[in-house]
């Protein structure tokens, strides 16, 4: 790969993204644009509303990992991220009135087009196990309330980052076939919801690749970014 060819594919939006975080971190811009590689192409082809969503080093951050294949980047439905993560007790009227007011604060963030604003990890993720193969049970995540948001404000896709539970597992869209995904198994879980089959890998997300936004990556496919 020709140094700065991610950069040259760009459009507009991603161009300026890119040019305005090397001079923030002082990097020259093609140089960024080769560490997030294909995805952050396909990124916006596919979900360009993350320039302004998300904080420009999370993005760096994810897209790296995603090129790594340490991670996927995946476009989900709002509402598929709320049914895999572990469930909120709305039942408890406290509760329930502390997760609106955060989901409120976000929605308002979304719309007037301030970045959402994490500590962690501004981009919500969701983490795996794999017990055995082509299963995929999730165990972990973050950014539950800010795809409560993204549902409010009447958005119909959400970016996640889909990342293996041990550094030796595959990441999911490298596996050649689809996962059968179960419901959050942790402490914060709701008793009762957890480890429950929601459906495939290949019908809830969609995997930024090389490619585009794909299902899953078939097997044989020689994909290194």
């Amino acid at each position: 790969m020709g140094k700065g060819r991610i950069l040259a594919e760009l459009g507009d939006e991603a161009f300026r993204w890119v040019a305005s975080l090397a001079s923030k971190l002082g990097k020259p811009a093609d140089e960024l644009a080769e560490r997030m590689g294909e995805k952050l192409i396909n990124l916006e082809k596919e979900f360009p509303q993350a320039f302004s969503l998300y904080e420009p080093t999370a993005i760096l951050e994810s897209l790296e990992q995603a090129n790594r294949a340490q991670a996927d980047l995946a476009i989900i439905e709002p509402e598929t991220f709320r049914k895999i993560a572990a469930q909120i007790d709305t039942a408890d009227p406290a509760v329930a009135k502390q997760m609106q007011k955060t989901v409120d604060q976000y929605a308002a963030e979304i719309e007037s087009g301030i970045p959402l604003n994490n500590p962690e990890d501004n981009i919500p993720f969701l983490e795996y196990d794999v017990p055995k193969e082509n299963v995929a049970q999730f165990v972990g995540h973050d950014g539950r309330h800010r795809n409560r948001a993204m549902e409010k404000v009447g958005a119909l896709q959400s970016l996640v980052k889909v990342t293996p539970y041990f550094r030796n597992q595959q990441v999911m869209s490298k596996t050649g076939k689809p996962s059968d995904v179960y419901t959050e198994v942790s402490p914060m879980q709701m008793e009762g919801e957890g480890g429950k089959k929601i459906g495939s890998s290949k019908d809830l997300f969609k995997f930024l690749s090389m490619f585009g936004a794909l299902p899953f990556i078939p097997g044989g496919e020689d994909e290194q970014n």
